[in-house]
């Protein structure tokens, strides 16, 4: 086994350095283990050096705990496997899985993980475990502390045990004597003490994740169930969880959704009981406050564009597999709102888009409360739960508190089935006074929840930084004090994510607050939430789009000197040089973020005036570019047939890395990039659809004699009884996205009106449907054609799966009985044709495989040419995925995307429309 890699490059060092929390803390290094020995070596280390490790997944806590000063273990990279277990019945995860992957996988088995966090497309299970993770859907019952099974652990003596064995318990009695007898005489010590166990069970009534989950002792007998469950909550303060295996729950069939709008927060309050009375999967209470701050998401429903006053909205869900269910409960609900009080007016959605648009309401607040926060301000989200009779009277002494401490028109929303509240305060930690502001409201606030309500201080995100010092006001000091024993049983050296849940530092929730300084008006609304992270395919090469930004932050608070001139030059590399720009991160950003726009900007400003007058040279005579790379492309193919197999490919690459040490960037090649192809353009000045054959796919559109991309899609249009022809004034065009890409927006522009003005004229006037040979090309083109001179508005553009699926209805398809794989790249996601991509394969092959982690492949044009980096990065957990799965063919729709996936996982990859050739009767 080799050593771990710490990595102490400070770019790395800093984008570590913050979370979706207000806390920033930049740690000595980051390690992405690749093993359990691995993590082994990094607690021996960490134990005879006196670091602190704190293990990451994906950084989506809320209350400093995925931050350290130490060792940073990211987790995301290399545990994230999964197996199905029983027909989804069960999962086996490990904790960098992010949580929305196994609820992918389980789809097909129509069953689901437990916990429902609104971060579940970018929470990690280990995450997920380590804070207790319930949410929308889950509740208590099947909050991450009751839904898992077993698991296994690594404590920080090494010992390694499996709870799933049936001699677990007999395993940690000889292995760990110490912790195994520490456990029973703890739990000894609660039921002997009649108060301090009605304590216990009382606290659980409600949702409650801060400090230890005490009630592992109460639930349990046996100390490896009372130590797995200590693990849940733990935060990563008392060992590593390997693995876990999660139960799952039915995903029914049918389902409503419903949206009430109440004139006031009490009438919504009050009415919660009375819809619980029907079983409802979830209830969420949205007040005034955060209702206006989503007020900009497409599709609003109509009841909530006028809100005012104290206006509040409950959000409701109901499923069932019975669609007599469904009525009852509409009909049951109908009566309850029939002259209800208060009540402004509701509807019910039972389409999914409907409903997933209504969802977005909820899961897209906290970075939409991120959003309207004053700019150079940060966030801090606090997490309540109150028993539900005491509901409304809590919330109206919050406000009270919030106003007293001069937090004016803060949002509160959350889940109301539990009595789960969230809200969010909006400040700046530049002046002593504003972090003091924010000590007294948090004493303030304790004293509220704990001493009038006695309730949960936190119900869902656990103790974190955040609420540490708080932790033994909330339960007393003798269970503090036996808080306190397990950890430093657990942990004698106080290496596991020191001042997480226990902390001597009564202040530590006022240090290391997070700056948010105003940086740049396109990334100025991001709150770092961490949303972006696990569809970027940079994420394990250089840098996230989350961490651009956090490091383009701290340069902005960095005095200029040589270590900030250090810093730029490798943020150059980490940033900007490497960033896809493929526009993932915008879909997955609640608030529509898109870091490719800055990274343009910023390549765009790097240019001079010669290299934008030379970039519109070419934009206009692109045939010389084309003139150039087609035979070189072709010399290429003729070395690679020469030399022995893939070795045009090592040399190439070999070059181009020397020249990478002295600065110069070279171009890569892999012999999968296609030959040149023999178009034949025509004159005819009529056809049910024109081709545009895109510049790659006419400098690299043919993979054999039998398969050429343009050719293929004639044949088919012909085949399904339609004409379809490649007019003479084509040639030589490009859409413009491969200057746009690299920051020559002028050149961009300029090629892309050109090809516009050719479309106009072949298609008389837009008359025709122009097809696209490319999916990243239709999806530029379309873009562009939005901003474009109302002269084209007329203009139809049909990238490749669409046009695909509409010939398909005219054709008749034999059965493929092999298994394939489809790539939907970044481009069929943005353009919003994932559906229509999977019918079209399904027409054809009933055995589809779509890796839960495939996102974008990074290709980015000529982007992973030049850093092949990003490629591997991309790909890393795909090619883990599929690595057991005898998977030999895969089909996307991008030619860029084909080459690079085929030269990565090594399986043949090419266009949908080859198959759609093979199989037409």
């Amino acid at each position: 086994m080799n050593n771990p890699v710490f990595h102490r490059n400070d770019i790395i060092r800093i984008a570590y350095s913050t979370a979706a929390c207000s806390y920033k803390i930049i740690p000595e290094s980051v390690i992405f283990p690749e093993n359990i020995y691995e993590i082994i070596h990094i607690l021996e280390f960490a134990k005879a050096n006196s670091k602190n490790i704190t293990f990451r997944g994906g950084g989506t806590s809320l209350s400093g705990q995925a931050l350290g000063d130490g060792i940073i273990c990211n987790l995301t990279k290399n545990w994230s496997k999964f197996e199905i277990l029983d027909n989804g019945e069960r999962i086996k995860c490990e904790p960098g899985l992010v949580a929305g992957r196994a609820n992918s996988a389980l789809k097909i088995f129509n069953r689901r993980i437990g916990p429902d966090p609104a971060s579940i497309n970018s929470a990690t299970i280990g995450g997920i475990l380590a804070n207790n993770s319930s949410g929308m859907m889950s509740g208590i019952n099947q909050s991450a502390y009751h839904s898992f099974e077993s698991m296994e652990f690594l404590l920080c003596s090494g010992t390694l045990i499996n709870s799933a064995d049936e001699d677990a318990d007999l395993q940690l009695q000889k292995q760990e004597a110490n912790l195994y007898n520490e456990l029973l005489k703890i739990r000894k010590f609660i039921f002997e003490n009649e108060k301090l166990l009605n304590k216990i069970q009382k606290s659980y009534e409600l949702k409650n994740t801060i400090g230890y989950q005490m009630n592992s002792f109460v639930d349990f007998n046996k100390p490896i169930d009372i130590l797995t469950h200590l693990l849940v909550g733990s935060e990563g303060t008392l060992g590593f969880i390997k693995s876990v295996i999660l139960k799952t729950y039915p995903t029914y069939k049918h389902r409503i959704s419903g949206l009430a709008l109440f004139s006031d927060f009490s009438s919504a309050a009050n009415s919660i009981p009375e819809i619980k009375k029907y079983s409802p999967q979830s209830v969420e209470i949205i007040d005034v406050n955060s209702l206006k701050s989503i007020s900009y998401l497409p599709e609003l429903p109509t009841i909530i564009k006028n809100i005012k006053d104290d206006n509040t909205a409950l959000l409701f869900d109901f499923a069932s597999d019975e669609i007599q269910d469904l009525v009852e409960f509409k009909s049951d609900i109908d009566k309850l709102f029939t002259n209800k009080e208060n009540l402004i007016s509701y509807n019910f959605e039972e389409g999914e888009k409907e409903q997933e648009n209504l969802w977005k309401i909820r899961k897209g607040l906290l970075p939409a409360l991120g959003k309207s926060r004053a700019k150079g301000t940060g966030v801090i989200i606090e997490d309540l739960c109150f028993k539900i009779d005491d509901f409304s009277s809590a919330i109206k002494d919050l406000r009270i508190l919030l106003d007293k401490h001069s937090y004016y028109n803060t949002s509160i929303y959350g889940h109301g089935l539990d009595g789960n509240i969230h809200f969010l305060l909006k400040q700046s930690f530049n002046k002593d006074s504003e972090k003091s502001r924010f000590g007294n409201f948090m004493e303030d606030l304790a004293n509220l929840v704990v001493d009038k309500y006695d309730a949960s201080l936190k119900a869902e995100h656990s103790t974190g930084r955040n609420q540490a010092p708080f932790v033994e006001k909330v339960w007393g000091s003798e269970i503090y004090e036996l808080m306190k024993k397990i950890k430093s049983t657990f942990d004698p050296e106080n290496i596991l994510n020191r001042d997480v849940i226990i902390s001597a530092d009564k202040q530590i929730h006022l240090k290391n607050l997070k700056e948010m300084p105003e940086t740049n008006e396109l990334i100025d609304d991001c709150i770092e939430c961490g949303f972006c992270e696990p569809v970027c395919p940079t994420r394990f090469a250089t840098l996230t789009p989350r961490q651009r930004i956090s490091v383009l932050r701290h340069l902005t608070s960095t005095e200029k000197n040589a270590d900030y001139l250090k810093l730029i030059k490798d943020y150059d590399y980490y940033s900007i040089d490497t960033c896809a720009t493929d526009g993932m991160c915008q879909i997955a950003c609640p608030v529509g973020i898109d870091t490719g726009k800055l990274t343009k900007s910023f390549r765009n400003n790097s240019h001079s005036k010669s290299d934008i007058d030379i970039s519109l040279f070419f934009a206009d005579k692109f045939n010389i570019i084309e003139n150039v790379v087609t035979p070189l492309n072709s010399a290429l193919h003729l070395a690679n047939k020469i030399l022995p197999e893939n070795k045009t490919t090592e040399l190439i690459s070999n070059f181009a890395n020397q020249t990478k040490k002295i600065g110069i960037i070279l171009h890569q090649w892999n012999h999968n990039i296609g030959k040149s192809s023999n178009i034949k353009f025509s004159n005819k000045a009529n056809a049910d659809f024109l081709y545009f054959p895109t510049c790659m796919s006419r400098i690299a559109g043919r993979i054999d004699s039998e398969q050429d991309i343009n050719h293929t899609a004639i044949f088919l249009a012909k085949k399904a009884g339609f004409s379809m022809e490649i007019p003479d004034n084509f040639k030589d065009n490009c859409c413009g996205m491969a200057f746009d890409s690299k920051g020559l927006k002028s050149a961009g522009e300029k090629a892309n009106l050109k090809l516009l003005e050719s479309i106009y004229q072949s298609s008389d006037k837009g008359r025709i449907p122009v097809v696209i040979s490319a999916s990243s090309c239709a999806y530029f083109i379309l873009k562009n054609l939005e901003n474009s001179d109302s002269k084209y508005s007329k203009i139809k553009v049909l990238e490749l799966v669409e046009w695909a699926n509409i010939i398909s209805k005219k054709m008749k398809f034999l059965k493929c009985n092999r298994q394939i794989m489809i790539h939907i790249n970044c481009s069929i996601e943005k353009l919003g044709l994932r559906e229509k991509f999977i019918e079209l394969a399904k027409k054809i092959a009933d055995n589809i495989y779509i890796p839960v982690h495939s996102t974008c492949c990074g290709s980015a044009g000529d982007r992973a040419l030049l850093y092949p980096e990003i490629i591997k990065s991309s790909m890393f957990q795909v090619k883990n995925e599929i690595n057991t799965l005898n998977i030999k063919e895969c089909y996307s729709s991008n030619l860029t995307c084909e080459f690079s996936v085929a030269n990565e996982l090594k399986i043949d990859t090419k266009s949908i429309l080859y198959l759609m050739k093979e199989f037409v009767i």
